[in-house]
């Protein structure tokens, strides 16, 4: 992943204007819906709409109720033997598609109730050649914030400074519908 803006302007996610306190974290969905959680009646009132994606988050690591999210996110991964069918059993009884450890920082920040903001509804596709190549996240102006080169691991470097990449926004009414456009860096 690479970041496409300066490190500075993730500090100012920290703070969320409806709050007074800073937020615990700030994470960046992935294009799959996010996970049921079956273990707490609570975790249908979740924040988040969507999984996230892990390839990027943003945590306030001087908090101390953070550290133990991480600690239980931590948890939740190395344990997968235990807890990766409670969060990603659908109600049909099978796996969800895109299940991993991604989705582990979310459950543990919600399990402490560790207040944190997912930063975008739905991440755009980086496209090269009409070939996906990745994801572009967005910052809270729908601006590109950091290039996920999935596809394209080798070239990414090539493409992002040869300004190769379009970048197509998903439709809110369905994933079928993109609109394209030119990359810049």
């Amino acid at each position: 992943n690479v970041a496409l803006k300066p490190p500075q302007d993730l500090l100012r996610f920290l703070q969320d204007a409806t709050r007074s306190a800073p937020l615990g974290a700030v994470f960046w969905p992935d294009l799959w819906p996010k996970p049921r959680r079956n273990w707490r009646a609570e975790a249908a009132e979740a924040v988040a709409t969507a999984s996230q994606e892990s390839g990027q988050l943003l945590v306030n690591k001087s908090m101390d109720q953070v550290r133990k999210a991480l600690l239980l996110s931590t948890l939740f991964a190395v344990r997968w033997d235990l807890f990766l069918e409670v969060i990603y059993t659908t109600d049909q009884g099978d796996l969800m598609c895109g299940f991993g450890d991604k989705d582990v920082y979310q459950a543990a920040f919600e399990e402490l109730g560790v207040p944190f903001r997912m930063m975008a509804p739905r991440p755009a596709l980086l496209v090269h050649q009409q070939r996906y190549a990745g994801l572009l996240q967005l910052d809270d102006q729908n601006q590109s914030f950091f290039a996920h080169v999935s596809a394209a691991k080798g070239e990414m470097w090539d493409l992002l400074e040869a300004g190769a990449l379009q970048r197509c926004d998903l439709s809110e009414a369905a994933s079928k519908s993109v609109s394209c456009s030119h990359q810049q860096r």
